[in-house]
C-alpha cells in the first residue's frame, strides 16, 4: 500500500492498520527445530546472574527481530509519525516474549511482538514452553532440584534456586540491562581500544560454545577481553511494570507427555525417576548428544514449574538466598508479577507489599560487603530498603509505606 493510498482512507481505519502493524505478534516457533538459528551472548558484566548461564540461553540471531514493528512507521512521514506516535501514547506498551526449555537445559527465548523500543514496559507477556528431556538423570534432576546435587553442581556451597529459575531470571535481568537489542560491535569499536568491530562480535555474540582450555591463558584473555567490554555497555534501566510468566502445557510435540496422574513433583525430579525411563527409552540410548531430543520420557506438568518458580522468586525476594544479587533489580524494576497456567492466573506477587513487609533478619548481608556486626548489617538493610523504595516512586512503581523510616532512624544510633 503507497503512502499516498494510506494517507486517503479514513482515519479510524487507518490507525487500526496502524494498531495492527505495532501489535500483531509473529508466531511463536512450532519447537526448538532450528539449533543453528540461536547464540550465546556475553554482553553483560561478570558481577551478573547471567554470566553464570550464559551457555544456558539460546538467543535468536539478529535479523528482523531486531526492528521494531513501529520503525518503519515512524519513518515514513510526518503525518504517519504522528499518529503512530498518538496510538503509543494511548495504549499501553505490552512486549511478548517466547521461551522454550529444551531439553531440561536450555531456554531459548523468542521476541513475539516488540511495538517500540523503550526503557519502560507497561507489561511483558512471556510464555514458557517445554520440548523434550534432559539427555541424563544427572542434568534432570540439576534443572528442578533447590539444593546441591553432586560434586559438578555449581551450587555445592551457595544452596541458589534451581537451575530452571536462574536461567529464567537470567534472561528477564538481560532485559533490565541491555533491552531487546544484540550488542553493537559496531558502536563499541569507536570506544574500545585496540579491538575492531569482528573481534568484538566474536566475544559478544557466540554461536557454538568452543572455549580455550581451562585456566589457560587464551580462557582468561577472553574473560578479561569481555569484562572490559561490558563495562563500556551502558545500563538501559529498563522497567516493568508487570511481569505475566504464563506456563502453558506441553504439547503432543513429537510424541511428549506428562506424567501418570499418580506421580508426583518431588518423585518427577528425582534422580531414579529419569533413570528408570531412561534405561527403557531407544531415544536416549541410540543418540546420548547435546544436539538430540528425547520426547518418550516424561515432562514437568505446568502447575509444577508454576508453583516451583513462584515459590523460588518469593524466597528470593524474601531475602532467604545469601549469594543471589539479583533480588535487589527485581524490587527495582518491576511492579508486579503474576505467574499463570495455560492463561489462568495461578499466583501474583506485589512486589510493593513485599517490599514494604520485608524484615531485617540477621542472615542479611548487603551486596559486596563484608561480614560485620548485626546491628550494622540492620542499619544498611532499612537504609538499602529506603532507597529501593525511592527508586520505585522516581520510576512510577508502586510503593506502599511501611513506616521504616523510624527503623532506620534507631538503627543509625545502634
Amino acid at each position: 500500500m503507497s503512502r499516498s493510498i494510506l494517507l486517503r482512507i479514513p482515519l479510524e481505519l487507518r490507525e487500526e492498520i496502524i494498531k495492527y502493524v505495532l501489535y500483531s505478534p509473529r508466531p511463536s516457533p512450532d519447537g526448538p527445530s532450528y539449533p543453528h538459528n540461536r547464540v550465546r551472548l556475553f554482553d553483560v558484566g561478570f558481577d551478573s546472574l547471567l554470566s553464570l548461564l550464559s551457555h544456558r540461553l539460546g538467543h535468536e540471531k539478529p535479523v528482523e527481530w531486531t526492528i521494531p514493528a513501529g520503525q518503519a512507521l515512524l519513518l515514513v512521514n510526518r503525518q504517519i509519525a504522528a499518529e503512530t506516535r498518538a496510538i503509543l501514547t494511548r495504549y499501553p506498551l505490552t512486549y511478548q516474549l517466547d521461551i522454550m526449555m529444551v531439553q531440561e537445559r536450555y531456554l531459548w527465548p523468542t521476541w513475539l511482538s516488540v511495538p517500540v523500543l523503550s526503557n519502560r514496559i507497561e507489561e511483558l507477556k512471556v510464555t514458557f514452553r517445554t520440548f523434550g528431556s534432559a539427555l541424563s538423570p544427572r542434568q534432570h534432576q540439576h534443572m528442578f532440584s533447590s539444593s546441591p546435587t553432586g560434586m559438578f553442581d555449581y551450587r555445592l556451597y551457595t544452596n541458589d534456586p534451581p537451575r530452571l529459575v536462574l536461567c529464567f531470571l537470567s534472561v528477564i535481568e538481560r532485559i533490565f540491562l541491555r533491552g531487546v537489542p544484540f550488542p553493537s560491535p559496531a558502536r563499541l569499536s569507536n570506544t574500545s581500544q585496540g579491538w575492531d568491530a569482528n573481534t568484538i562480535d566474536s566475544l559478544l555474540i557466540v554461536e557454538d560454545e568452543i572455549l580455550p582450555g581451562e585456566d589457560s591463558e587464551a580462557l582468561m584473555e577472553c574473560i578479561r577481553a569481555r569484562r572490559a567490554l561490558t563495562q563500556m555497555i551502558p545500563d538501559k534501566e529498563v522497567i516493568i511494570g508487570t511481569l505475566v510468566l504464563d506456563i502453558q502445557s506441553p504439547t503432543a510435540w513429537q510424541g511428549q507427555r506428562t506424567p501418570e496422574p499418580e506421580v508426583g513433583f518431588a518423585e518427577w525430579k528425582s534422580y531414579s525417576y529419569h533413570f528408570s525411563y531412561q534405561a527403557l527409552s531407544p531415544l536416549a540410548s541410540a543418540d546420548f548428544s547435546e544436539g538430540s531430543l528425547i520426547t518418550d520420557i516424561p515432562v514437568a506438568r505446568p502447575e509444577w514449574l508454576a508453583s516451583m518458580i513462584s515459590s523460588e522468586i518469593t524466597a528470593l525476594l524474601s531475602m532467604n538466598y545469601q549469594s543471589i544479587f539479583c533480588n535487589d533489580i527485581i524490587f527495582e524494576r518491576i511492579g508486579r508479577i503474576q505467574v499463570k497456567v495455560d492463561g489462568m492466573v495461578f499466583t501474583e506477587l506485589n512486589l510493593d507489599e513485599m517490599l514494604a513487609n520485608l524484615q531485617f533478619t540477621g542472615g542479611w548481608f548487603p551486596r559486596d560487603a563484608e561480614v560485620d556486626s548485626v546491628d550494622k548489617r540492620r542499619w544498611q538493610f532499612f537504609g538499602w530498603k529506603e532507597r529501593t523504595k525511592r527508586f520505585r516512586m522516581k520510576r512510577d512503581l508502586p510503593v506502599v509505606d511501611a513506616g521504616d523510616s523510624l527503623e532506620l532512624s534507631e538503627s543509625r544510633l545502634l
